[in-house]
């Protein structure tokens, strides 16, 4: 699979998972309003956020944003700047669908986390750094990806007890995790 069809086929699961460009504005989500699982916080964190040339980034910029732009912010926000494709192809596409629902430093541990339980030694810094990427790419098993989805799961249900009024995402999340 090419570069360009591994990012699309990736894009497509978490855009799934985002609700097709739903827009959202659910006060309990911290990112505030939400389409394409890309959030005002976010935006107002990018440049380019100012998605309708307005001066000003605001939840209009969230509801009048494109799936093209959707993609443009993913591909070069997450996917390239994390370098998601260079790892296998599976696991690439599931960390950088989990990063951009919790961020890349949680989604980053949790796969540190699931390199250790592979009994492969790395430090959990959240960062995708060398020694991650090389650590995934010398793995030979197949136990990663799901020790990472267990990670995952374990993130969300701690969450939800630190965050009682989150507990109506855990369904969705765990589905997300085990995906």
């Amino acid at each position: 699979m090419t570069g360009d069809d591994a990012f699309a086929a990736a894009l497509e699961k978490v855009l799934v998972h985002e609700g097709q460009g739903q827009f959202s504005d659910d006060k309990v989500d911290p990112g505030g309003p939400t389409k394409w699982g890309i959030s005002l916080r976010f935006l107002q964190s990018i440049e380019g956020g100012d998605v309708n040339h307005d001066g000003a980034v605001d939840h209009n910029d969230v509801r009048e944003l494109t799936r093209e732009q959707a993609a443009a912010v993913y591909r070069s926000s997450w996917w390239d700047r994390y370098k998601y494709g260079s790892l296998a192809s599976q696991l690439g596409a599931k960390v950088f669908d989990i990063s951009v629902n919790t961020g890349p430093s949680v989604a980053h541990r949790a796969l540190q986390r699931a390199l250790r339980a592979c009994q492969l030694s790395v430090v959990e810094d959240g960062i995708l750094g060398p020694k991650t990427r090389a650590a995934c790419n010398s793995l030979v098993s197949d136990g990663l990806l799901p020790a990472f989805r267990s990670e995952v799961a374990g993130y969300y249900r701690a969450l939800v007890v630190r965050h009682p009024d989150m507990k109506k995402y855990i369904r969705g999340w765990l589905n997300r995790a085990y995906d």
